[in-house]
């Protein structure tokens, strides 16, 4: 009620005013109103009464209440306003107000209480009033100012830190990709936070000087990882512990990084890339050690900032490259030398094959770091050394086709030195015999068959030991009641037996009941291996019976392999394991190359137990078993092999093991023209060489290696992957 009847007063009031309402009509109202109400008055009086002394007077005390219950940093433009129209009001008042003026309006002068007031009272009123309003006017403007300044540079600097944090996606590419713009906006954001500081400290100093009933305190953190600290929106700057990033340190530390650490980077990598170069263009002399220019360190600390990084993958080439030039600097004594065994030649040209292969793979990786972000990182270093990336790209192309020629070059070194050692047959000349207990034995292999005519010997096997004894194995057909075939093994030294064996094994009696065949012999230090097969004359019962002979003769162990039925075809003893591996396949001595048939591999410890049996089904012959430092590679010619049909061609399958037989891969080669391989020549782990020639397997007469164009070479590493073929 009292505000309806205060605003109908208020109307009635202000329709009078045209008429002149009476102050002291007006007065109640203006004393008893609430400041809204009373400001509206007031200005409402003043425009027709203008030098109404009470009313001025009263004017200011309303704007002295506003501004000094203004908040100085969120309303300040208010609070201003209103001091400014305190100091004004009481100017005029100055020039209404005097003693005489108390005197006649005393009513209308009231202190807190209602009470009257004297002129002396008045008159000290004024004076502090507008003396607190001129100080508030001269002292919170600058008040506001600093503090407002500090809050904006600070929101500039966040803006920038986001921007670089936006830019660069980690510190180490911030380093490396540093360039004039990014040190712009760092020094921008060191200026800004220093004058975030700057403003800051002017204001609490002026506060300490004018308070204004704030008392923050700045919270400074340091940003120690980038990116995940230091982002941040606006900051809160009312609150008692305002936190802040040390943009400030953060810039300088950047700084010094670029110039301590960056820099000097730079400065020994183009060091290091000058010295591998003079080194590339200096002579190297045959047997000189090679010693790398590579600075390890540098190239350290530079892949801890610039992971994968391209002058790295260059130097890395190029300090190989003056590597493999060193190795290269020997071939004329690997070709020329006589005395060389044929292992050490192997060993040389496999070490420059597979160094350049390496070459290649680290060219490949230059090339593909050959991109706008990496080069982006050391435009400099590309400049100076490549001329750009298309100098470098041409680099590269010429470098693949370099080691494209001595690639070539040295795998033709490598075929040579396997021809030349393997031009004759290991087998001795035909004609020579051995006589023993009135028998004659051929000395050379005169070729197996399943249909022996009675009274003749055949000499299947023939293995030369390096002291020059010879081991001879085969078989003959007895001339008896039950003609089934024998067969033997001997040594022969200086021409005569040292001693010689037979083996006419039983399948399923103690009579003689099957034909004996030796299917697989191997010499080891110790002795011989032979696996004699045996078939039941008019059953399909058939037995393979594994010997270990020493260098007399003596069974060093005997096993019937009762769970292989498959013709024996190769045995090999790998000393290192102490492992003899066993491969069969086929009925008999004559399977056909493209009858599938079931392949077992079987391995044995030194003494003779069985360690696994593994079987897999293809149609063609086994070459070899080679050894690997994870297991063992098959070597077979291959007519059908799963869904790799040659018809009557034959191709080249290799099949890797492990350790305990399993199939780690398989490669199954193969031409238009067909091919089979006769040589396995393994001259490392990463190297294992194949050879034999174009055409048909049945035309191969069992002689050594010849130079022709039917010749074939196939280079395979230990992973059972192609690393050289003549067929492409």
């Amino acid at each position: 009620m009292r505000k309806l009847w205060i605003i109908v007063l208020l109307l009635i009031a202000f329709q009078s005013f045209g008429q002149r309402l009476r102050y002291k009509d007006l007065f109640p109202m203006i004393y008893t109103s609430q400041e809204e109400t009373a400001l509206m008055m007031l200005k409402e009086y003043l425009i027709s009464e203008p030098e109404h002394a009470n009313a001025n007077y009263m004017l200011a005390g309303i704007y002295a209440t506003r501004y000094l219950s203004s908040d100085v940093l969120t309303q300040h433009e208010t609070a201003l306003a209103n001091a400014e129209q305190v100091q004004l009001r009481i100017l005029k008042c100055r020039t209404l107000i005097d003693q005489r003026e108390i005197r006649r309006n005393d009513e209308y002068y009231l202190d807190e209480n209602g009470n009257p007031m004297n002129y002396q009272t008045v008159d000290s009123i004024l004076t502090v009033n507008y003396e607190s309003a001129n100080e508030f006017t001269d002292k919170a403007p600058a008040v506001y100012e600093n503090f407002t300044s500090s809050v904006f540079y600070y929101d500039k600097t966040i803006k920038i830190y986001a921007e670089i944090c936006g830019a660069y996606n980690s510190l180490d590419n911030l380093l490396m990709l540093y360039d004039d713009e990014l040190e712009a906006k760092l020094s921008n954001l060191e200026n800004y936070y220093d004058s975030t500081l700057y403003f800051f400290n002017e204001y609490k100093r002026l506060t300490e000087e004018y308070p204004i009933g704030y008392d923050q305190q700045l919270v400074i953190k340091e940003i120690e990882r980038f990116r995940l600290q230091g982002l941040v929106g606006r900051v809160d700057f009312l609150q008692p512990e305002i936190p802040i990033w040390n943009y400030g340190k953060w810039s300088e530390e950047i700084r010094g990084q670029v110039r301590d650490v960056v820099g000097i980077l730079r400065e020994k990598l183009n060091a290091n890339h000058r010295e591998i170069e003079q080194a590339y263009r200096a002579e190297v002399s045959e047997g000189e050690e090679f010693k790398s220019r590579l600075d390890n360190q540098m190239v350290y600390d530079l892949e801890k900032l610039d992971f994968q990084s391209l002058p790295v993958a260059i130097l890395n080439y190029r300090d190989f490259i003056n590597e493999l030039r060193y190795k290269e600097s020997n071939k004329r004594y690997y070709d020329t030398a006589e005395s060389l065994d044929a292992a050490s030649k192997y060993i040389y040209y496999s070490e420059i094959i597979n160094q350049i292969r390496e070459a290649d793979t680290l060219l490949n990786i230059v090339e593909s770091r050959n991109v706008d972000a990496k080069r982006s990182k050391h435009m400099e270093f590309m400049s100076e050394f490549y001329g750009g990336a298309s100098g470098l790209q041409q680099y590269i192309s010429l470098q693949k086709s370099r080691n494209t020629e001595k690639f070539q070059e040295y795998v033709l070194g490598m075929r040579n030195a396997i021809v030349e050692n393997n031009r004759e047959s290991t087998s001795i000349d035909s004609g020579q015999y051995v006589t023993f207990k009135r028998k004659k034995y051929p000395k050379w292999v005169t070729g197996s068959t399943s249909q022996p005519e009675a009274g003749t010997i055949y000499t299947t096997h023939q293995k030369v030991n390096p002291d020059g004894s010879v081991y001879i194995g085969g078989i003959y057909l007895k001339e008896s009641d039950v003609t089934n075939t024998v067969s033997y093994i001997g040594k022969i030294a200086n021409d005569k037996v040292q001693w010689l064996r037979e083996f006419d094994i039983s399948v399923d009696s103690v009579k003689s009941d099957a034909n004996n065949v030796l299917g697989a012999l191997e010499l080891t230090k110790e002795g011989v291996l032979v696996v004699i097969n045996s078939k039941h004359l008019t059953s399909d019962l058939s037995l393979n019976t594994f010997y270990y002979l020493d260098d007399n003769g003596k069974d060093t162990f005997v096993r019937q392999l009762e769970e292989i039925v498959q013709f024996p075809r190769v045995i090999k003893y790998f000393e290192a394991q102490n492992r003899f591996i066993l491969a069969f396949s086929g009925d008999d001595i004559d399977q056909p190359l493209d009858q599938d048939t079931q392949m077992q591999i079987a391995a044995f410890n030194g003494v003779g137990d069985q360690l696994w049996v593994k079987s897999q089904s293809f149609a063609g012959r086994f070459v070899d078993i080679t050894g690997l430092s994870d297991g063992y590679l098959l070597t077979a010619n291959y007519t059908h092999y799963e869904d790799s049909s040659l018809e009557s061609k034959t191709g080249l399958l290799t099949i890797r093991l492990d350790s305990r037989g399993n199939v780690i891969s398989d490669l199954p080669l193969e031409s238009s023209e067909g091919f089979y391989i006769t040589h396995v020549i393994k001259a490392s782990d990463s190297n294992i060489n194949f050879l034999g020639f174009k055409g048909n397997l049945s035309d191969y007469d069992g002689s050594g290696l010849r130079y022709d164009r039917n010749l074939v070479h196939i280079i395979l590493d230990g992973r059972n992957q192609l690393v050289s073929s003549s067929l492409n």
